[in-house]
């Protein structure tokens, strides 16, 4: 993953509840993208398998907190 095209390399990552924080690209490497990675290992090979409960529209999720 390219992140350090897009992030700056001393933004801080603030996860939702539960998943905590991350000071860096690096930060968020070690504390929230690995053990994502580690505890999925098998993603992506079933994909044909999933079945959504959109049906076939096209959606794109977003979070945030309101300022």
């Amino acid at each position: 993953m390219e992140m350090n095209k897009f992030w700056h390399p001393k933004m801080n990552w603030y996860g939702p509840s539960g998943i905590g924080t991350g000071r860096g690209i690096e930060g968020f490497r070690k504390w929230h993208q690995i053990p994502f990675l580690d505890a999925m290992p098998d993603r992506g090979k079933f994909v044909d398998q999933i079945t959504y409960p959109f049906s076939g529209w096209k959606l794109c999720r977003s979070y945030g907190w309101p300022k």
